[in-house]
C-alpha cells in the first residue's frame, strides 16, 4: 500500500497556449437533414449554439436560421485545438495497492513464476480532455464547464480560421483508475539434462503478460468511462486488455546466443461502439467501416543474436518484425479515430515495418 504525490511540472503549468490543427471533427458541421431536421451527428441547433462566445455575437434564433446547417466541415479533418499550460493546476495524488506471489517449485528445476495484482488510483490526475469529449459533453448534457471550452467563429460558426477552436489545455481530471494483473514465467534447462542431446548449451523461456481489468477515466463534471479494450477520439492510444511477450533463447557453448521473441497485442475496438454516451461520438453518422471499427490482434516476431568475440568485444545483430507486418491504418479525415497524425498509433504498433540492427560493443 502506498500514497504518492506529484506536483505539476513547469511545462504543465506555464506552457504557452497555442492553436494547432488537430484530427477531430466538428460535430455540428454539415447540412440539415430534411427528415430529422438535424445535422448528421444528430445535434440540434439549440445544442450546437452552446458555445463560450456565440451568445455575445448573435441570438440563438439568428444562429438557427443563418448559421446552423451551413457550418463547413474542417478541411482535411483538421479542426483547431488550443492547448497549453494551466497555472491553477494542483498536485495529483495516487493511492496504489499491489499484491503478488512467487512460485518456485522444487519438482521442476529451473522454473519460476510470479503473479501480481495491482490497483492504481490517481486523484486529480493532470491531463487533457480530447476535443471530441468536450464537444460531446457539452452538446449532450449542457455542461457549462465544457461548453465554455468551445469557441466558434462568430461569422461562420466553424471550429477553424482565426477565431474558431476547442480549448483543451491541461487540467486536473477527477480521477484515473487502472487495475490489472501481471504474470511472469521463466524456465531454463541445459540440453544435456534431457539425457538425449549433447552438451550444446542451455535453452530458456521468458514469458511476461499483462491483463488490464479496467482503465477508467472520470472527466470533470462529464462522468466516468472505461477505456480498457478501446481506442479512438476519446480514449486515445490503443488500450488492449491483454499483451504479452515470449522470448526463447539458446545460449550455445560457442559464445553465441540466439533468441526469438513473440510480441502479442490483443484486439481493440473503436470507442464509438461503447454504450456510454460519452464515448459513442458520431456513431450515428454510420461513418465507421468494418476496418475502422476495430484493430485486430497483432503478433510481431523478432530474431536476435549476440557473439562474444572476446571477453571485451561483443557483436550483436537482429531483425525486428521479421514478417514486415504493417501497422493498422485508421481514418483521420472523414471520421478521425487517432488523436495523433500519421493514421496509426506508433507508440503501440511498429510504424516502420521490418527493421535490421547491428552493433559492436568494446570495453576497455
Amino acid at each position: 500500500f502506498a500514497r504518492t504525490e506529484r506536483s505539476p511540472n513547469v511545462l504543465e503549468l506555464f506552457l504557452p497556449a497555442t492553436i494547432t490543427n488537430s484530427p477531430f471533427s466538428d460535430e455540428c458541421a454539415g447540412p440539415v437533414n430534411a427528415t430529422t431536421h438535424t445535422v448528421a451527428s444528430g445535434y440540434t441547433a439549440a445544442q450546437c449554439y452552446r458555445s463560450a462566445n456565440l451568445a455575445a455575437a448573435m441570438s440563438e434564433t439568428y444562429f438557427a436560421q443563418n448559421i446552423y446547417g451551413n457550418i463547413s466541415a474542417c478541411p482535411a479533418g483538421q479542426c483547431n485545438a488550443k492547448g497549453g499550460g494551466n497555472s491553477a493546476l494542483k498536485p495529483e495524488i495516487a493511492d496504489t495497492v499491489t499484491l503478488g506471489t512467487v512460485f518456485t517449485p522444487t519438482f521442476l528445476r529451473g522454473f519460476s513464476a510470479s503473479v501480481d495484482y495491482w490497483d492504481i488510483l490517481v486523484k486529480g490526475g493532470i491531463g487533457t480532455l480530447t476535443p471530441t469529449s468536450i464537444q460531446n459533453g457539452c452538446y449532450q448534457t449542457n455542461i457549462s464547464a465544457l461548453c465554455n471550452d468551445i469557441f466558434r467563429d462568430p461569422s461562420t460558426g466553424t471550429l477553424t480560421g482565426t477565431q474558431g477552436y476547442v480549448a483543451a489545455n491541461n487540467q486536473n481530471l477527477n480521477a484515473l483508475h487502472k487495475r490489472g494483473w501481471d504474470v511472469q514465467m521463466d524456465y531454463s534447462f541445459r540440453l544435456k539434462d534431457t539425457g538425449v542431446l549433447p552438451d550444446w548449451g542451455k535453452l530458456s523461456t521468458e514469458f511476461v503478460g499483462t491483463y488490464l481489468v479496467f482503465d477508467k477515466v472520470d472527466q470533470p463534471v462529464a462522468g466516468q468511462f472505461n477505456c480498457a479494450g478501446l481506442f479512438g477520439q476519446t480514449c486515445g492510444q490503443s488500450d488492449p486488455r491483454w499483451r504479452h511477450k515470449v522470448r526463447w533463447t539458446w545460449a550455445t557453448p560457442w559464445k553465441v546466443d540466439v533468441s526469438l521473441q513473440w510480441r502479442y497485442i490483443a484486439q481493440v475496438k473503436a470507442d464509438v461502439d461503447s454504450s456510454n454516451p460519452l464515448l459513442n461520438g458520431l456513431n450515428s453518422l454510420g461513418a465507421l467501416t468494418q476496418i475502422d471499427q476495430k484493430i485486430p490482434a497483432y503478433s510481431y516476431f523478432d530474431l536476435a543474436a549476440s557473439w562474444r568475440i572476446r571477453d571485451n568485444l561483443t557483436l550483436r545483430g537482429g531483425v525486428n518484425n521479421i514478417f514486415d507486418k504493417d501497422p493498422p491504418v485508421l481514418d483521420t479525415t472523414s471520421f478521425p479515430l487517432t488523436p495523433l497524425a500519421g493514421n496509426t498509433y506508433p507508440g503501440m504498433y511498429d510504424p516502420l515495418g521490418r527493421t535490421v540492427f547491428i552493433s559492436l560493443t568494446a570495453k576497455y
